[in-house]
């Protein structure tokens, strides 16, 4: 869902007098355009960077928590940390089922024997140590693809299990580093001991009093 400037800002100022809030840094997708070298991740990184000098302490950097977050023994999360998106092991799980048949590291089209969801374009095949990006699939058969999407590109046995992810939202896992991310800077706001900084990789510092929320002003991502 996409929250225009106008939406954000009302709904802060709706807030009642004296209660926190947070801003939430927008995350990449995991896509070419998105990732570190991409077209669009100025874009990203630069909207992220002015709501941090605006919001100071009610700005939360969830995008970096995510991204710091990936498994580093999993070849595909390594790939997603290079290019500084959220991690495959942290997304969520649009579909299951088991490689139909052999497939060697130049094949882009095989079957899958779907046992949870649909198959659809877009979404990001993971299969052993490899993901795969859909380019074109119908029902079961995936009949384009692109190999070494992340992780490493290494052929597949039939049966080999086979998941399929959202690019852009969170499995449980996720959602759990989000959410405890959140509870704990709002405890945080809540006393008189705050960050005095939106970086939470940096210690916490004490400040005397609880400073007055920054006006709103919001960003979408474009």
């Amino acid at each position: 869902t996409t929250i225009s400037q106008a939406e954000l800002l009302a709904g802060v100022a709706a807030l009642p007098a004296g209660q926190n809030y947070l801003v939430l840094s927008v995350a990449n997708e995991d896509i070419p355009q998105e990732w570190s070298n991409g077209s669009r991740y100025a874009t990203i990184t630069g909207l992220n960077s002015t709501l941090s000098s605006i919001y100071g302490n009610y700005y939360l950097d969830i995008r970096s928590m995510l991204v710091n977050a990936y498994n580093p023994s999993l070849p595909t999360d390594v790939s997603d940390y290079i290019n500084d998106v959220v991690p495959t092991s942290l997304r969520a799980i649009v579909a299951q089922g088991t490689l139909g048949g052999n497939i060697g590291t130049a094949d882009t089209s095989f079957s899958v024997n779907v046992t949870i969801g649909t198959l659809a374009a877009g979404e990001i095949l993971t299969i052993d140590s490899e993901n795969l990006r859909i380019l074109v699939a119908s029902g079961s058969t995936v009949t384009s693809a692109t190999r070494g999407y992340g992780g490493t590109i290494t052929p597949h046995l039939a049966g080999a299990a086979v998941s399929a992810s959202n690019t852009t939202h969170l499995n449980t896992q996720g959602y759990t580093v989000v959410a405890n991310a959140v509870a704990t800077r709002l405890a945080a706001l809540s006393g008189s001991e705050i960050y005095d900084t939106p970086d939470s990789s940096k210690p916490a510092t004490i400040v005397s009093s609880k400073p007055t929320p920054p006006s709103p002003i919001a960003s979408e991502r474009s």
